[in-house]
């Protein structure tokens, strides 16, 4: 059986296969649009990767500054404990509890006995307006020690509960 019409191309007989012709360009313009999807869908992977590490930066710095306002609330209500019961002798278990003034805010001690000699005193205030607050417990025990307790909080409210607060806390004992 023979194929009519059939002529062999010459460039292939002689030995001499020319790219192009041998393909007649069809083929090879679909190479292009694959390497252009593959650098495409390469480049949107890396920059989705470097956009969830930048994302996942922020939000650890954010958490780092939140928290060290809330240190820094524990901290301003331990020295206001602090000042208020050397200085003021505020926390005394012989005299009624009066009140103090922490950072220019006027606060009131709530006392109560422990019944077995010693006197816990607590109070809550705005360190910062609209930004933090402190819960502070001063515990004057029986054997004449006192133990202050400090908690911090990133927020302007220390009585509401929020998932997002951030707590930090300090005791000290003298």
């Amino acid at each position: 059986m023979q194929i009519k019409d059939y002529k062999p191309r010459r460039d292939v007989l002689n030995g001499n296969i020319n790219v192009d012709k041998f393909f007649n360009g069809v083929q090879k313009k679909g190479i292009t649009l694959l390497l252009a999807m593959l650098i495409s869908s390469t480049a949107s992977l890396l920059g989705l990767g470097i956009f969830m590490i930048v994302y996942g930066e922020l939000g650890i710095s954010t958490a780092a500054k939140e928290s060290q306002i809330a240190f820094y609330a524990a901290d301003s209500g331990i020295e206001c404990a602090l000042y208020a019961d050397v200085m003021l002798n505020s926390f005394s278990t012989s005299t009624p509890a009066t009140d103090i003034n922490c950072n220019g805010t006027p606060v009131t001690l709530q006392s109560a006995s422990d019944g077995v000699g010693g006197v816990t005193f607590r109070f809550n205030f705005t360190v910062m307006p609209g930004r933090s607050c402190a819960t502070v417990t001063a515990m004057k025990l029986g054997s004449g020690k006192t133990v202050i307790d400090s908690f911090g909080e990133n927020v302007p409210d220390c009585t509401t509960s929020n998932a997002r607060v951030i707590q930090r806390g300090l005791e000290i004992m003298y």
